[in-house]
């Protein structure tokens, strides 16, 4: 959890070791993929890709997670809420599936 926004916690994990460790991890299960993905972020829940949920994960990640976990997380309530109101800060630039598949 990010409780106090300290956001130099999380590069300094992206751009070093351990980061690089994640990614390499992630990069050998996405060519394990069946079926393979079709473009990134190629998103997978519960092993399985499906458009809805990848929509719904766009939308609001930490709701998703919140939503479908298979434990209750007392956070969630008060940081989905928090997030919500803060939404600008944290959404992306995302293109429409369809334009992503064509090129």
């Amino acid at each position: 959890c990010i409780r106090d926004r300290d956001y130099t916690v999380i590069k300094a994990c992206a751009v070093g070791k351990q980061g690089n460790d994640w990614e390499h991890q992630m990069g050998v299960v996405t060519e394990k993929l069946n079926p393979a993905h079709q473009y990134v972020p190629w998103i997978v829940v519960n092993g399985k890709h499906d458009p809805n949920v990848e929509d719904q994960v766009y939308d609001d990640l930490l709701g998703y997670a919140c939503k479908h976990s298979s434990v209750t997380i007392p956070e969630c309530d008060t940081i989905t809420q928090n997030l919500r109101k803060e939404k600008s800060i944290f959404e992306i630039s995302k293109c429409p599936r369809e334009e992503i598949i064509a090129s």
